[in-house]
């Protein structure tokens, strides 16, 4: 299993994101050109049908990306071919073998890509690469994409489904996806999705940092267990599980769950379904320019803030609280365990155990 051959790796970098914080940049030049004194080592045409790609390109393996790799000294390119021709390129200076250039073959219609270097360790990825893989305007049916230590840049890319696992490095993918599962052990990837209607982006991530862009989805779905989501799109259902970290979504959902160990999560834009937060710690911010239908939330400690539009008809809060405080910037009438705000037609329970919940008008 992939996570079990990068299990060091992904504690290594939890350990070092205690310390320096899970933020990463990411500076790719998309347009870049392989550096004087490359020259090409290997060239193939792909003359042979197929309607799906997978891409492996974990240069050096899981010790070189622990000690001695710099992502960006490998760059991997995949780009728009003018001639509408598949052609794939590596180029690199003096001294790289031959035996450690890439293959590429089709089986059963899928096209595969390998970078030779994956086993090796110390010698041959000591050596700068620049990988490129030129491919025709066209849908393909699956692309798989598994990258450690390098720097990645894919444009123009369309597919109906799409797998990205970034075991190191920094990537930038855009293109036009139906369906989306990312698997992050560490790194930065962005993914702009041009498609007017996605169905499901799913993401798994050990750390580092996402920066997902879409129209339209059905279901985004994300676990983090520490790192950075930065999300823009409108949703029918978003589903969040957070270990540690932060979450910046922007968009609209239909209904909205998520499950906060610590951290933080704001999230902008509206929900017109059913809302559902557990947090055991943290912070969670969800501003919603709609009503919401329902609304469900335990807070163990830490604190919540809902803020609803200021001209809704009305909703009813039910508070069961141990410890803590609960306000609202509403003109709310108190009886008991109860407030009442405007005709009470939308109903809320709230599970306070410790910490604050706030709603507010917007």
């Amino acid at each position: 299993m992939y996570w079990k051959r990068t299990l060091l790796f992904i504690l290594s970098a939890i350990m070092l994101i205690a310390v320096t914080g899970c933020k990463i940049n990411i500076d790719i030049d998309v347009k870049a050109t392989p550096e004087p004194g490359f020259s090409l080592i290997k060239a193939s045409d792909i003359t042979d049908d197929f309607n799906s790609f997978k891409l492996d390109w974990k240069t050096g393996g899981l010790l070189y990306s622990l000690y001695s790799g710099d992502a960006k000294n490998n760059i991997v390119q995949i780009r728009r071919s003018e001639s509408g021709k598949v052609r794939i390129e590596q180029y690199a200076k003096m001294g790289f073998k031959d035996e450690s250039a890439f293959s590429a073959d089709v089986e059963d219609g899928v096209l595969i890509i390998k970078d030779a270097r994956a086993s090796s360790i110390y010698d041959e990825t000591q050596h700068p690469s620049f990988f490129i893989m030129y491919l025709p305007e066209k849908l393909f049916r699956n692309v798989d994409i598994e990258l450690a230590n390098c720097t990645f840049s894919g444009l123009d890319l369309k597919a109906g489904d799409i797998s990205f696992k970034l075991g190191s490095g920094s990537a930038v993918l855009k293109g036009e996806f139906k369906n989306e599962l990312v698997d992050i052990a560490t790194g930065a990837l962005v993914i702009e999705n041009s498609a007017e209607e996605s169905e499901n982006v799913k993401l798994y991530m050990a750390s580092g940092s996402f920066t997902s862009t879409f129209k339209k989805a059905d279901i985004i779905d994300a676990k983090i267990l520490t790192g950075d989501l930065n999300m823009k799109g409108d949703a029918k259902d978003v589903k969040f599980d957070l270990a540690a970290g932060a979450i910046d979504y922007k968009g609209s959902a239909g209904n909205m769950k998520m499950d906060v160990a610590s951290g933080k999560v704001t999230s902008v834009g509206s929900v017109s379904g059913a809302l559902n937060v557990g947090l055991i710690s943290g912070a969670v911010s969800i501003t919603s320019s709609t009503m919401i239908v329902s609304a469900d939330a335990t807070v163990t400690a830490g604190n919540l803030q809902l803020s609803l539009p200021r001209n809704n008809s009305g909703f009813k809060v039910y508070v069961d609280r141990a410890a803590g405080t609960f306000s609202s910037g509403f003109a709310t009438t108190k009886t008991d365990n109860e407030y009442l705000f405007g005709d009470g037609g939308v109903k809320i329970t709230l599970k306070l155990i410790s910490g604050s919940i706030k709603i507010s008008p917007v």
